[in-house]
Parts: structure tokens; C-alpha cells; sequence
């Protein structure tokens, strides 16, 4: 029902374009027009990727075309469940999140066709010694594919962790990525979240991450690309407690018809943020 209700109001809107505020500077309905003949959510055939080890302690998540494949935390030396709980992004998480941006038609578009994605809890007190890497692959043949998928990252009272997400791009095919994120940080949590992709890309991505942050929370976001051709990366963030802070950084290589966009939008809703 959920998914039916949310492609039903995405097909009443269709993709944003620049009639809209928020993607004036992006047309994202022209963009596709242009570049796709069509697009839909068929399963294709996949070679499980060559892993990509980066040469330092970490923990690990592995996403595979969206989906989460795997995770390794044997670095933390501590088990599942003990200070953390990691799984698969479903139907119950959309629902928590189901009255979150209802205007946005990709959120929409996510919540009806979504092929899953990680939720991430980090419990009270536990700080991180190593970070965590998320290994995200695209690979196979995916020609005029769209993913949706999402994530969610609660870091809870006190805790603190470093993520990079390490996007790997070896598809065949170009591609459209819908990604929904959604980050909460409790009181006195601290994150600090970089993305970079490994190598150029010719196909198109859209993320959405919206975090709440408590009082003295801190979120640090990097967004490092080196050559994807199309990115849309848009941050909402509700300073939502005393003394919270946060900052976004972005360092974006661009060659000849790239196109990349990062919009912010930061509510200061309590005092000293």
C-alpha cells in the first residue's frame, strides 16, 4: 500500500525541472529527457565486484547496486548487537519516515520503488576506535537502471564514529541513483561523514540526507568527487539542540559537461548553534 500510494503521487508530479525553487539550477526532468530513452527498475545480472581493500584498520559495510551485501566490523573487535545494530533498509524504516518530505517527488519515487539500503545504530556511549568504510559498488550491466535506495544512521547518546563512503563505479551502462539518508545524532554524538568516488563516472546521481542533531552534537560532512557526470547533493539539517554544529565541505573535480550541485539547508531552531 505504501508503495503504491507514494508511485501514484510520483506520477502526479513526475521529476522535478526548474519551475521548482529548489532545482532551478538543475533540471533533472530535461536532464533524463536527455540522456535516457527510458528507465526502469529491472534485476540484471551481477558478478559479485572485486573487493577493493583500503590499506588501514577499518570496519567495513558493503553495498552492492544499492543493496547491502555484507559487514565487517572485526577491527572493533566487538560483536553485533553489543554496541551496535546494522541492517537491512525495509518497508518498517520507510514507514518511520513516511511523513518526511512528502513534497519531494524523489522521495516519492524512493519509497515506491526502493531495493533496500543499511540502517546503522550506534548505541549510548561506544565511540569508534576505527572507522567505518562503506564500500559502494555499481557494477554489472546497468543500462537505463534506476536504483532507490536508503540509509539510515542514528548515532546515539554520547557515541561518536568516522564514515567513509567509497563509491566504486564499474558498471556498464549508464544509470540513474535515487539515495535517501537519514542521519540523528543524540546528545554530545559527534559524526564525521566523507564521500569520494574512487573513479570518473558517466552516470547520474540524487541524494537527499537529512539530519537532526541534539544538543552538543557535532556533523561534519566532505564530499570529495573526481568526475561523476551528474550530481545532485542536497543536505537538510535541524539544529535541533544547544550548542550543535555542523559544516559542509565540498571539493569537486569537474570536467566538460559535468554538472554537479550542492544545496544546503540548515534550520537553527535552539540558541549557540
Amino acid at each position: 500500500k505504501l508503495r503504491e500510494e507514494n508511485l501514484t503521487t510520483f506520477r502526479k508530479k513526475g521529476f522535478p525541472s526548474k519551475r521548482k525553487e529548489d532545482w532551478k539550477f538543475t533540471d533533472l526532468e530535461k536532464i533524463l529527457n536527455e540522456n535516457f530513452k527510458e528507465l526502469n527498475n529491472n534485476q540484471f545480472y551481477f558478478k559479485k565486484p572485486k573487493t577493493q581493500g583500503l590499506k588501514f584498520n577499518h570496519n567495513s559495510i558493503t553495498l552492492i547496486n544499492g543493496k547491502l551485501e555484507a559487514f565487517d566490523f572485526k577491527s572493533e573487535k566487538i560483536k553485533n548487537n553489543d554496541f551496535f545494530t546494522i541492517k537491512e533498509f525495509d518497508t518498517d524504516h520507510h514507514l518511520n519516515f513516511a511523513n518526511e518530505f512528502t513534497d519531494n517527488s524523489m522521495k516519492n519515487l524512493n519509497t515506491a520503488l526502493h531495493e533496500g539500503g543499511f540502517s546503522l545504530n550506534i548505541k549510548t556511549d561506544y565511540k569508534f576506535k576505527y572507522p567505518i568504510v562503506i564500500y559502494n559498488y555499481l557494477t554489472g550491466e546497468l543500462k537505463n537502471k534506476i536504483i532507490n535506495n536508503s540509509e539510515s544512521i542514528n548515532l546515539s547518546k554520547n557515541s561518536n564514529t568516522t564514515i567513509i563512503e567509497y563509491l566504486i563505479d564499474d558498471s556498464v551502462g549508464n544509470f540513474f541513483k535515487n539515495t535517501f539518508k537519514y542521519i540523528n545524532l543524540e546528545e554530545n554524538a559527534t559524526l564525521n561523514y566523507y564521500l569520494i568516488n574512487k573513479n570518473k563516472s558517466n552516470n547520474f546521481f540524487y541524494e537527499f540526507s537529512k539530519a537532526k542533531l541534539s544538543k552538543n552534537s557535532n556533523f561534519k560532512k566532505y564530499l570529495f568527487s573526481s568526475g561523476i557526470k551528474f550530481a545532485k547533493f542536497e543536505n537538510n539539517i535541524e539544529l535541533n539542540g544547544i550548542n550543535s554544529c555542523s559544516e559542509i565541505y565540498s571539493g569537486l573535480f569537474l570536467g566538460t559537461n559535468n554538472h554537479h550541485e550542492v544545496k544546503t539547508n540548515i534550520k537553527h531552531l535552539k540558541p549557540n548553534c
